[in-house]
């Protein structure tokens, strides 16, 4: 009886911290959740980790994470399918700085784990800067893990630092789906530094299952630190390349650009060569000039 009482008592109180997280969350009349700062994302964070995983949000301001020691990522921990985020995730073009996610004990680590059965994911819009830190053990990026279902990541970039032992990318680490569906990868680009003691890739560590995935007017300058070197997507699945440009390694479908093309816009060219308009311009990142969609803030010099 005591047990049951304690166990109630544990109920209760793990309800009341769900409850006020979501509290201390703002909502706009679409139902979206506002994120204004690094409190707003943990408590989002927490909301959906509590059993909320179909709920939307948006970022209204660029979030400093510097006060958080250690983030814990958006949708869970590990392989399950059904405790994953499958809501609707708007960066709004901002970007995210000073985050660490150290959990190197972990699987499916980084700033956010999607995916459900009969589900689309959309998480777009958004970047994380040179001083964000991934760490974890397998599927490992800035998706940490996609399970199930279809999913849009649009416009989404890294320069931060990724390590893992497996399934690591600048990206998404690790995907998997069922026949029928698609994921997207559209406009999304990185200059991460990956580091994997095994198979890794420079947008997507393993992409696996029976599902399409589709890259469009993606590029990547990441330096890949793992046996796997050279791979953009590495896996098993199907994959379609369309318009998709890389500084290190080669794979089928894929086209080499020069380090050169970073600052001088030739990479800025290529990929915007087959749009009839201009969706990417030159723009500057830290010292280094490099093509941002327009949606993007753009960066201080």
């Amino acid at each position: 009886m005591k047990h049951q009482f304690t166990r109630m008592c544990l109920a209760i109180l793990f309800a009341g911290l769900a409850v006020g997280a979501k509290a201390d969350l703002q909502q706009n009349e679409e139902g979206f959740y506002l994120i204004n700062n690094a409190a707003d994302l943990v408590a989002f964070s927490e909301l959906v980790n509590s059993g909320e995983f179909g709920v939307n949000a948006m970022l209204t301001a660029d979030i400093d994470m510097s006060s958080v020691e250690n983030f814990t990522p958006i949708g869970c921990f590990g392989n399950g399918a059904d405790d994953k985020f499958y809501g609707i995730f708007d960066g709004q073009g901002h970007k995210i700085s000073h985050l660490t996610i150290n959990h190197p004990d972990k699987q499916a680590v980084g700033f956010i784990n999607t995916g459900h059965d009969n589900t689309h994911v959309v998480v777009k819009n958004f970047w994380l800067d040179e001083t964000c830190t991934i760490i974890g053990n397998s599927q490992v990026g800035m998706i940490g893990n996609h399970n199930h279902g279809e999913a849009t990541f649009e416009n989404l970039g890294n320069a931060g630092k990724v390590t893992g032992t497996s399934h690591t990318s600048g990206l998404l680490g690790r995907a998997w789906s069922q026949s029928g569906n698609t994921i997207d990868l559209i406009a999304c680009w990185t200059i991460s530094e990956v580091t994997s003691t095994e198979g890794a890739g420079l947008l997507c560590g393993w992409a696996s299952g029976s599902s399409t995935y589709q890259l469009t007017d993606c590029w990547t300058a990441g330096i890949l630190e793992a046996p796997t070197n050279g791979y953009v997507v590495r896996g098993p699945a199907s994959l379609v390349f369309n318009n998709v440009w890389t500084l290190n390694g080669e794979q089928r479908g894929v086209e080499n650009f020069l380090e050169e093309d970073l600052a001088n816009g030739g990479l800025c060219y290529y990929i915007n060569a087959n749009q009839s308009q201009f969706k990417w311009y030159q723009r500057h990142w830290g010292r280094i000039p490099i093509p941002l969609r327009t949606i993007l803030t753009v960066p201080s010099i």
